[in-house]
């Protein structure tokens, strides 16, 4: 995976992007978050309209961990996630 460059130069943290139903951000309080990872942001979607995006920056990571995934899979308030 490559990262995006700021428009300084400096290199951008991978994103994490998690689709969830309107009225669901709590499905982020027992995600299991890394050292250097936040939530950077939440809007509501434009293309799903009973859909939010929560931007998780993951720091110094590129990828998710299996601990991550797992909580992603099984929750159901998940539709859908994606890195960049």
């Amino acid at each position: 995976m490559e990262l995006r460059q700021a428009s300084e130069g400096n290199e951008m943290n991978a994103e994490l992007n998690i689709w969830v139903k309107i009225g669901t951000e709590d499905t982020m309080v027992l995600f299991p978050f890394q050292s250097g990872q936040f939530v950077d942001h939440v809007w509501e979607s434009d293309d799903e309209a009973d859909l939010e995006i929560i931007t998780v920056d993951l720091g110094s990571a590129i990828d998710t961990t299996a601990a991550q995934e797992q909580h992603l899979n099984t929750n159901t308030d998940v539709v859908r996630y994606d890195i960049s």
